[in-house]
This record gives structure tokens, C-alpha cells and sequence, in this order.
């Protein structure tokens, strides 16, 4: 039974021999060297055995690399709002300059069709405009700006950065006004 042919079979390249012992003479029993049971069977790679926490290092940075991936993808997303933001506040600004002008009659049109061209050019979409103040010179003018652009997952949901400007002419004080009469003649007096 346990002749020279025995090894030709190729039981002792997988290092068992013919009775069930490894190379080093213990018996296999699925014990570790503790006599523990093992966490499991033992693989074999080029000659030596793994224990059961080898291995471990590789899904260690499987996870760091799953983290870290996460953690791009998040700051990708918020730099993604910023820029919308950013756009709808610009567009907002310029709409509402732009509308504010055409009130005070410094060029043609209605103020709030050209608040809406103006928000279109800088990629926005007009919300809402309305004027007020003497005359309707000062405008307030609300933008939004779809922020999935480049993210096919979320183009068509819905969600846009919103932006809000008021415009309207300079300030009193920095045009000249008139002084009253009564104030010439008592600094003609003195």
C-alpha cells in the first residue's frame, strides 16, 4: 500500500504524504498552533501556509481607497453648488443692473424682458421680477440655475441655486441739489 509509486500520485507536492501528516510530522486537524480551531481551511501558496488574519492589509486599503473615493466624489459635489451658486447670484446681479437701467430710461425695452435675456445669457433662468420705488426705477430680480449639468444622475430632478439682486438708481446724495432760497440769502447776511 505504501510503496515508491505512492509519491507519483503527487501527494507529497501538495506536502501531505500518504497517512494524512504534513511535511512537519503534525497532524492535520484544523487547529492552529494555539489548539484553536482555525477560521477556516488553510490555503497553500508556494509551499507555505496563510494563517487566518493574512490577507487583512488588502482590505484595509480596499476600505482607505473606498473612503478616500467617497470623500472625492463628496468635495466634487460641493464644488458642483458652489459654482451653481455663484452663477445664479452673477446672473441675478447682472439682470437686475441691467433691468434697473432700461427703468430709469438709459436704454430700451421692458425692464423685466431684458432682466430675463440678460439672466439667460449667464445661464439662468429668470424666477421672478418686480419693480418698485418712484417710478419703478428700482428692480428686484430672483434667478435659478440648475446645478446637475455634467451630472447625468442628476439632470432633470429638479434641484437649481437660487440667486436674488435689487437694483435701482444711485443714491440721493451724489446728485447735486439745489440749496433753498432762504439758505443763500442768510449766508449773503453774515
Amino acid at each position: 500500500m505504501g510503496g515508491p509509486g505512492m509519491n507519483g500520485i503527487g501527494m507529497n507536492r501538495i506536502g501531505m504524504n500518504r497517512i494524512g501528516m504534513n511535511r512537519i510530522g503534525t497532524q492535520r486537524t484544523g487547529r492552529n498552533s494555539a489548539g484553536k480551531n482555525s477560521a477556516g481551511p488553510r490555503r497553500s501558496t508556494g509551499g507555505r501556509q496563510l494563517g487566518p488574519s493574512e490577507g487583512a492589509g488588502t482590505v484595509l486599503v480596499a476600505a482607505v481607497v473606498a473612503v478616500l473615493l467617497l470623500a472625492l466624489a463628496l468635495v466634487l459635489g460641493l464644488a458642483t453648488v458652489a459654482a451653481a451658486a455663484g452663477r445664479a447670484a452673477t446672473a441675478a446681479d447682472l439682470a437686475a443692473l441691467a433691468a434697473a437701467d432700461t427703468a430709469r430710461g438709459l436704454r430700451p425695452g421692458e425692464p423685466c424682458a431684458v432682466a430675463a435675456a440678460t439672466a439667460q445669457r449667464n445661464g439662468a433662468l429668470l424666477d421672478r421680477c418686480e419693480q418698485s420705488g418712484d417710478g419703478g426705477n428700482i428692480v428686484d430680480v430672483w434667478t435659478s440655475t440648475p446645478f446637475g449639468s455634467g451630472w447625468q444622475w442628476l439632470d432633470g430632478v429638479g434641484i437649481a441655486a437660487t440667486g436674488r439682486a435689487r437694483a435701482g438708481p444711485p443714491p440721493r446724495p451724489w446728485i447735486p441739489q439745489p440749496r433753498p432760497p432762504q439758505a443763500l440769502a442768510s449766508q449773503a447776511a453774515t
